[in-house]
């Protein structure tokens, strides 16, 4: 009889071990992280000829704007199409290395060599064009120091970088790459809310 009881403890025990193995997953080593995200960050390297399309919301202490937006980009070269909603006002932004014009709803052109400074004198805020390029991808921009968290999967949870954080709030799968849907951006004067409703690539 005592055997019998020894022997139903045994298997009791074999059977909450492995429920518990199955509730709790291994957690990945900070090394292991680390790995999963230079493999990421070498896939998200080479899409250079991509196009997205979504919904922005920017707010500043004392005014908001929401807007739907089409960017597409082509190496060096992009065309980002703005609009407000129910047609209310837009513009295009058409820029490359070389410089960046702003394509307004009367059909005014302004040209310029910054696309930051441009908006910001055109249209009241300055979103920054260069580093969202990459930002979008779920990437930091080469061109300045950053410091970033990972999420479970070794992608990227929050971004540090020019001033401004990133918080990367949901990805999606699209043609097996794993890319940002919903991006929050801050910074000392500005807030800007990215909804990513479509990924496609060239």
């Amino acid at each position: 009889m005592a055997r019998g009881v020894a022997w139903a403890l045994i298997i009791l025990g074999s059977v909450v071990s492995l429920a518990a193995c199955s509730t709790f997953p291994t957690v990945k080593t900070v090394p292991e992280l680390e790995n999963a995200w230079l493999a990421q960050r070498h896939t998200l390297d080479r899409l250079q000829n991509w196009t997205i399309a979504g919904r922005l919301g920017i707010q500043t202490e004392s005014e908001g704007w929401h807007i739907s937006f089409r960017w597409r980009q082509e190496a060096e070269s992009y065309r980002i199409d703005l609009s407000a909603p129910l047609g209310q006002q837009s513009a295009a932004l058409q820029g490359d290395s070389q410089g960046v014009t702003l394509v307004l709803a009367d059909g005014r052109r302004v040209v310029a060599a910054d696309p930051e400074d441009l908006l910001a004198r055109q249209l009241g805020w300055r979103v920054p064009i260069k580093g969202l390029r990459y930002w979008v991808k779920g990437l930091p921009s080469p061109d300045a120091a950053e410091v970033h968290g990972l999420d479970e999967r070794g992608r990227l949870l929050w971004l540090e970088q020019a001033g401004w954080r990133i918080s990367y709030r949901r990805y999606g799968d699209f043609s097996g790459n794993l890319l940002p849907v919903k991006i929050f951006l801050d910074n000392s004067e500005l807030k800007v809310r990215l909804v990513i409703d479509e990924w496609t690539f060239a």
